[in-house]
């Protein structure tokens, strides 16, 4: 289970990672930082609901309870992930995160937490 774990996050974040040049080297440069963000966010809330939803039958979760403890495993690795890319500064951390800015971020990790919960009482099995 923590190969599959691992490896899903790794396949969200490459998504993430390639999502966030694309917004940095084209989009930002098109559409202005705060709509690109906002775009890019909608473009990786999209790419992880893809994944997760694609990913459950193969997880084979067995509750709804292993399916939030598998959302909380993800929301760690991505908060470490997402501080170390800030390189340790808890402020810009906050700030990325703080709802009603043009950074998505924080609806990315309410979606890493619950849709796999959500996704499983949706279709069961």
């Amino acid at each position: 289970m923590v190969f599959k774990l691992i490896s899903l996050w790794l396949l969200m974040a490459l998504g993430a990672v390639v999502n966030g040049g694309i917004r940095q080297r084209w989009l930002s440069r098109g559409l202005g930082e705060a709509w690109a963000k906002r775009l890019s966010g909608a473009v990786l809330i999209a790419w992880i609901a893809l994944v997760i939803g694609g990913s459950l039958p193969w997880l084979a979760l067995a509750s709804v309870g292993q399916a939030l403890l598998v959302g909380a495993c993800w929301l760690m690795m991505t908060l470490m992930f997402e501080l170390a890319m800030n390189r340790g500064n808890w402020g810009a951390l906050r700030r990325q995160l703080a709802p009603g800015g043009p950074d998505l971020m924080w609806l990315v990790l309410l979606e890493t937490l619950l849709l796999p919960p959500l996704w499983l009482m949706c279709f069961p099995g």
